[in-house]
């Protein structure tokens, strides 16, 4: 599989620079399975290099601990008018954290070295730090231990296209456009069989 040539990755590349201005357009559906539970959130799209998506998470975090293997994406682009259908293998990564943390603003750095996620309001406690852990919070800049590089490798994607809606000038005095409806809509299936990347047209 030559990854340097992947058409999907391309493709999904084009869709993100299309809906670049719309900053929610960089955040992605992301669902697995916990105990036979479907459960799902929203996530960051941080990085997509060499066919694989990376996305930053607390390891103090529910979503972090229950994070099944095989996950599913959904991931919307409104002004391209495109949907991708995406399924995944999610690993850890354990090279170059420095460089992810290095991306992430201060703001968000000191999150993962205070805010700790998923914990009720009311049941915070009083934590005593260790001389280690007071030591690190006078430089929220310092690599937090909590901070989890994730990839997602996928395996099938479906890509569906909307075509642009109709519309049609009338005969009135004043303009007006009437909207018809998508006529059509298009579906390609991008899927790795035998470490190659096949692609069909689905009607």
């Amino acid at each position: 599989m030559n990854v340097k040539n992947l058409q999907w990755e391309q493709q999904l590349e084009k869709s993100r620079l299309s809906n670049q201005q719309l900053e929610f357009c960089q955040w992605f559906t992301l669902s697995y399975l916990h105990e036979n539970e479907p459960e799902s959130f929203l996530t960051r799209c941080r990085n997509m290099l060499n066919g694989k998506f990376y996305i930053y998470l607390d390891k103090r975090s529910k979503t972090y601990k229950q994070l099944s293997e095989k996950v599913a994406l959904l991931w919307h682009f409104p002004l391209s008018k495109e949907i991708y259908q995406i399924k995944g293998i999610q690993e850890s990564l354990n090279e170059n954290i420095e460089y992810h943390w290095n991306i992430i603003d201060k703001e968000e750095k000191k999150g993962f070295h205070t805010k700790h996620p998923d914990q009720i309001l009311d049941q915070i406690a009083e934590k005593h730090l260790t001389d280690v852990e007071k030591f690190n919070m006078q430089d929220k800049s310092n690599l937090s231990e909590n901070f989890k590089v994730l990839t997602i490798s996928p395996f099938d994607i479906i890509l569906t296209k909307q075509t642009m809606p109709q519309v049609i000038a009338d005969s009135r005095t004043k303009f007006e456009s009437i909207f018809r409806p998508y006529k059509e809509q298009q579906k390609i299936h991008y899927y790795l069989k035998d470490n190659e990347w096949i692609v069909n047209q689905i009607i």
